[in-house]
């Protein structure tokens, strides 16, 4: 969370041949418990957050499904609905499960969004979300999900580093639609996507997103280099040496932006 996964879907999804959407937790235990219940909250929820309206429904469902056989259906519902190709997804967790997800679906690529984990603590911390202790066993598990690819961008694995992406958003993104194997369009460099997922979030769950609020507004780099006001010196110690290791793989540290900013 709060790495900017939510910007480059955005911008990924801007292009003509990609849909992409809220995200769907579809790896969590009440997804996979729950999912060929119409009336649970997290279908409820997922049906809303892509506006598949109730007559809809009972066609996404067949006998026998799993969760990843329902979702990869919903996912190609909405993705036609749009009149495009190819779908992106875009979960934070989905970083823990790359086997997984290789595994159900052989050609996908992986987007993965590398930040600052002390900005990222920063935002974590700004907007009253975990604790420390719950941060950084984040960070190890992402690190040991990763594992041989992290650092390592190759054919189906790439990283983007949100600082780069904010500064340079042109020049990233051409990389990733070349990573993607599809053709430039001006529109991916662009954040175009207004408060129309803020409101919807809000009007579904009661709840105010700060992410999709600032989604709403041009990108910006406001973000950027902002810990050493908000950390306390054992907070940024603590992230130094416990994040040491996949900072040296990710290279999450040598943003020049950051590196002025501290």
């Amino acid at each position: 969370m709060k790495s900017g996964t939510t910007l480059l879907r955005a911008l990924v999804s801007n292009h003509s041949g990609i849909f992409g959407g809220l995200e769907t937790f579809w790896f969590s235990d009440r997804f996979a418990a729950r999912f060929h219940d119409g009336a649970s909250e997290t279908i409820h929820r997922l049906f809303g957050f892509f506006d598949v309206p109730v007559s809809e429904h009972a066609a996404l469902y067949r006998q026998g499904d799993d969760a990843p056989a329902f979702f990869n259906r919903f996912m190609n519902h909405c993705t036609r609905r749009a009149g495009k190709r190819r779908w992106v997804e875009k979960t934070p967790d989905n970083v823990r499960h790359l086997d997984l997800i290789q595994q159900h679906w052989p050609g996908s690529r992986f987007l993965h969004v590398i930040r600052d984990p002390r900005d990222v603590y920063a935002s974590w911390k700004r907007n009253n979300k975990y604790d420390l202790a719950t941060f950084l066993a984040h960070v190890a598990a992402v690190e040991e999900a990763a594992g041989d690819r992290l650092g390592r961008s190759g054919d189906t694995y790439m990283e983007v580093h949100y600082e780069d992406l904010v500064t340079r958003p042109e020049e990233i993104m051409r990389r990733v639609m070349t990573f993607l194997e599809e053709s430039w369009e001006d529109a991916v460099a662009v954040n175009r996507k207004g408060r129309e997922e803020f409101d919807k979030v809000r009007g579904l769950t009661g709840k105010a997103s700060p992410t999709l609020d600032s989604l709403s507004k041009p990108i910006f780099t406001d973000s950027l280099g902002r810990w050493p006001q908000i950390l306390s010196s054992k907070e940024i110690e603590t992230i130094e040496t416990q994040t040491a290791e996949y900072g040296r793989k990710s290279g999450c540290f040598q943003s020049p932006v950051n590196e002025e900013s501290s």
